[in-house]
């Protein structure tokens, strides 16, 4: 009698790697691509209201890895004005690590502002305007990288969980 995971033959751990990597594939794809795809959708109609930053700092996050580069966070504080309410926030993107490639942009952007070449704006949340954003953007790279892992990892791991059904029969 064959079972559905025959370990005998050491198909069954083509199924368990394959549930694995089909999982994970999964885990990627709406991690990397369509959970910010949300959330940029989601403050697409927000309104963008002029800002004044309070503090802004750079920090220096530290990685597991000895020799890696350094990658820095962005801790900003400004306050906006949204319909004669004044509001304080630091919530500076809708990703996570808005600044962790280019740590010198906010440095620039401030310095553009002071010069009067532009002006900071922050897309605030008309239903709840104590939430907003100093930037709203979809990172390309990050989008490529997990919709490439997300479908390859799915992938490999169906046709690994098929070869161990077809194969234990």
């Amino acid at each position: 009698m064959v079972s559905f995971l025959n370990v005998k033959k050491g198909y069954g751990l083509f199924f368990i790697f394959g549930i694995c990597g089909f999982f994970i594939g999964l885990f990627l794809f709406f991690g990397l691509v369509m959970i910010p795809f949300y959330d940029y959708g989601r403050s697409m109609f927000w309104d963008k209201v002029p800002t004044v930053i309070l503090e802004k700092d750079m920090v220096e996050v530290s990685g597991g890895r000895r020799h890696s580069s350094p990658s820095y966070s962005p801790e900003v504080s400004y306050t906006y004005t949204y319909e004669g309410i004044q509001y304080v926030s630091n919530d500076v993107s809708n990703y996570d690590n808005v600044l962790a490639k280019n740590p010198n942009w906010l440095d620039r952007e401030l310095e553009h502002s002071r010069q009067g070449v532009n002006t900071f704006f922050a897309w605030v949340n008309p239903s709840n305007p104590s939430e907003s954003y100093l930037v709203r953007s979809i990172w390309k790279g990050t989008t490529f990288l997990g919709t490439l892992m997300g479908v390859v990892f799915a992938f490999v791991g169906l046709v690994l969980v098929r070869m161990s059904l077809l194969k234990a029969n």
